[in-house]
Order: C-alpha cells, then sequence, then structure tokens
C-alpha cells in the first residue's frame, strides 16, 4: 500500500503544543513549510466545522453568539466564537485556511483532496472506532494526532449540574482526576501502538495541562476568568 503523507487528528482540542510552541496567539499566522498534503479531523463539538447543520439534531452551532469573532462574523456551525483548531492546524500546516465538514453539499472535490471534518457534536464513543482507525493505517495514513481529555469537571456544563448556586460554582475536582487517569492510560496506550505499527508516528496531545493553566492563571492570557 502506497504511503500517504496524511495527517490525521482525533479529538484535537484548543491547544497543540508540538504545533504552536506555546506562543503567543500570532504565532498562528506564521506557516509552516507543508508537509502535507491533507488534515482529516475526527471528533466531537470540539473539532465539528459544521456537520450538525445538516443532520437533525439539537446540538446546533448555528446561531449567534457562535462566529462572532469568524470571518464574516457569521456562525458556521462551529462551536466557537471564531475559528476551530483544525482550522488553525491547516492554516499553520499552509494546507487550507478552513477545515469544510464532510456533510456539507456543497463541497468540492478540492476540498476532499485537502481534508474535511468528519466531527459531530454530541458525539458518543462507538467501539467501531477502533476498527476503522487501524483501516485508516492500512489505507495509508502514517501521522496521527490524538488529543487527550480537557478537564471535564470545569466543563460549564459539569459545573452546573453539580453546583445550583450560579454564584458558588467551581471545578468539580473527582471529575478532573479522572480526566488524568484517562489521558495517563492514554498516552502510554499510543506509545504501544505506534510501536506495533510500522513508520506510524502517532503523538498524543496534552489538553489538560495548558487548559487548567489558563483556568487557575488567566492573567497569563490577558483575560479574567469567566467560566
Amino acid at each position: 500500500m502506497k504511503r500517504v503523507n496524511y495527517l490525521i487528528v482525533a479529538l484535537s482540542l484548543y491547544v497543540i503544543r508540538l504545533l504552536f510552541l506555546s506562543k503567543p496567539c500570532n504565532a498562528l499566522e506564521v506557516k509552516i513549510p507543508n508537509s502535507f498534503p491533507a488534515i482529516l479531523i475526527f471528533g466531537d463539538s470540539t473539532v465539528d466545522t459544521g456537520n450538525n447543520n445538516f443532520i437533525p439534531t439539537v446540538s446546533k452551532g448555528n446561531y449567534f453568539p457562535y462566529g462572532k469573532d469568524f470571518p464574516g462574523y457569521v456562525a458556521t456551525g462551529r462551536f466557537s466564537n471564531g475559528k476551530l483548531m483544525p482550522d488553525m492546524i491547516a492554516s499553520k500546516l499552509g494546507i487550507k485556511e478552513l477545515v469544510p465538514p464532510f456533510l456539507d453539499p456543497k463541497l468540492s472535490n478540492d476540498d476532499m483532496k485537502t481534508g474535511v471534518s468528519f466531527a459531530s457534536a454530541g458525539t458518543g464513543f462507538d467501539n467501531l472506532t477502533t476498527a476503522i482507525s487501524k483501516e485508516i493505517y492500512h489505507l495509508g495514513c502514517r501521522n496521527i494526532v490524538v488529543a487527550g481529555l480537557p478537564p471535564i469537571g470545569c466543563l460549564p456544563i459539569q459545573r452546573t449540574l453539580s453546583f445550583k448556586d450560579p454564584q458558588n460554582r467551581k471545578c468539580v475536582e473527582y471529575q478532573n482526576s479522572d480526566s488524568e487517569a484517562y489521558n495517563q492510560k492514554l498516552s502510554e496506550l499510543l506509545k504501544n501502538l505506534e510501536a506495533q505499527l510500522s513508520e506510524s508516528t502517532i503523538l498524543y496531545a496534552d489538553i489538560y495541562t495548558p487548559l487548567m493553566d489558563m483556568i487557575n492563571n488567566p492573567d497569563k492570557y490577558g483575560k479574567p476568568a469567566n467560566i
């Protein structure tokens, strides 16, 4: 099977230090020489660039304030005020400026060749995921980035469900501990998997640590804590 130098990003979220080297956001404007012809995205709302616009679901990101900082100031189905990390990674690598959703009926052949997002907000885990992944490898994909869990206990929905008083909400520590335990096991699993798959590069992206740093030290990032 011919080796294909695609970049697969699974559950990518917010910060990938390997690409952005912990520099300020304006560092995203600097391009890296194009080593990848395409980028393929799998995951949930954190990397859904608009697939849920085209399926019957209550999980929608096609209304204000989503998109208020996006080019054109329009909500695109991205669960963000602006671009998502897949867009930033694709731009950084010189692949394309925006990663379109796979379900977009206006998707062009060129879009398919350079990469799309298959992510869907609200998605869960399916055992078929593992079969679809080894299949991807045998189709020739060799470069894969897998992000760990964020501090789940700090998500607004978890804080809201756990604390009735909105003035007394805080991160749910046991849920964060679960995230840390999961991430440790995932990191070791990926090392073992990479060793089993010849010529593969499988990177673990730690998103827990930088997000906790943002939560605990918001002044470092120029914004007050607002979660």
